[in-house]
């Protein structure tokens, strides 16, 4: 018999002594079962059970590192760095979504211009120097958005005169001094 193949097939009968394992007299018992009574681990199958035997013999009287070694070459999920971004990235990136007045590329600029080594935006951004740089650039940027076409310069005054004295003079019928007046204010709007 300890030349016998081991068969899931075929169930494993009562030890030579006479004892049965847990069974009556001449009952056999199946290798799952068998097993599962031994190592404390249930197994669905004969084969299971079988596999399981198989592959802890095939550990049996290795060295450590052997078994390190097989366990090593079984390929491991590769990473593309290039999916990832860095923690700084990261941060500046959730910094500037809760920051929204601070998107525009200058503030940016100045913001990492400010920037000393292992310094956050969070910590730029309530220095003394940006706040106070931040706040001359907003008030610049209010004052140029204020200017518009309806405040007039010197230069629109001159020709907007002119060709009102160009509409009278065509209302009164005079179209060669309303066309005399309407080019002098084209000339003087452009300084030519």
């Amino acid at each position: 018999m300890p030349n016998d193949e081991l068969n899931p097939d075929s169930s494993v009968p009562a030890n030579a002594e006479g004892e049965s394992n847990g069974s009556s007299a001449g009952e056999s018992v199946a290798l799952k079962d068998l097993l599962s009574e031994a190592v404390g681990r249930n197994y669905s199958s004969d084969e299971e059970a079988l596999a399981a035997v198989k592959e802890t013999f095939s550990y049996v009287g290795k060295k450590k590192e052997d078994i390190a070694k097989e366990l090593s070459s079984v390929q491991k999920p590769t990473v593309d760095p290039s999916q990832y971004v860095s923690k700084r990235e990261f941060e500046d990136a959730l910094f500037l979504s809760k920051n929204s007045e601070y998107e525009s590329p200058e503030i940016k600029s100045l913001l990492n211009g400010l920037r000393g080594e292992g310094q956050s935006l969070n910590d730029v951004a309530n220095s003394d120097t940006f706040k106070s740089i931040y706040s001359k650039i907003k008030a610049t940027d209010e004052i140029a958005n204020e200017k518009s076409i309806l405040h007039s310069n010197p230069r629109i005054g001159k020709a907007s005169s002119a060709l009102d004295e160009a509409k009278e003079a065509a209302s009164k019928g005079d179209f060669s001094t309303a066309g005399d007046k309407a080019v002098k204010a084209v000339i003087e709007s452009l300084e030519l």
